[in-house]
């Protein structure tokens, strides 16, 4: 009986072993930008190694599923880039399924998109700064006029009484 038992569920656990598993993006991971080492943006910090890895029948799918977890994996680093540095794609024993293996860094970036947008702040809080200036000039001026007529006037006042 045992015997039976076994010779039934041996081959099913082997084959539980070898089943399709592709990584679904996460939100986070949707913000990373998958680039290979020639693509990526000059500017860059390495925070990580990383790696993804995602088995099915299809390499296309098990593909995309090795990307997702590589750039949702990056995501736990506050990267905006996951550099792909190693690819590796085999059959899984002899299985119908396509494993890939991808091995690369989780990168800080900086774009040029993104500089454009620190100038423009830059630019923007220069500006602010230059009109606060501006109007704090024209205010103590506003200020001192003020106070020259009030002094005018009450000089005139002490004529008037003196008269």
């Amino acid at each position: 009986m045992f015997q039976r038992l076994a010779l039934v569920l041996i081959p099913a656990l082997v084959a539980g072993c070898v089943l399709s598993n592709v990584v679904a993006l996460e939100p986070e991971g949707k913000k990373i930008k998958l680039v290979r080492e020639a693509d990526k943006p000059i500017d860059c910090e390495p925070v990580a190694s990383i790696s993804g890895t995602s088995r099915a029948e299809e390499e296309k799918e098990a593909r995309k599923g090795a990307e997702n977890d590589l750039r949702n994996q990056a995501s736990e680093y506050d990267a905006n880039y996951a550099v792909v540095e190693t690819e590796r794609t085999r059959k899984a024993g002899t299985s119908p399924y396509q494993e890939v293996f991808l091995g690369g860094k989780a990168m800080k970036c900086v774009t040029f998109e993104m500089e454009v947008a620190r100038e423009q702040a830059e630019a923007e809080a220069k500006l602010r700064q230059e009109q606060e200036e501006a109007e704090r000039a024209r205010q103590e001026e506003l200020d001192r006029i003020k106070r020259e007529a009030e002094a005018e006037s009450d000089s005139e006042q002490t004529d008037d009484e003196e008269d």
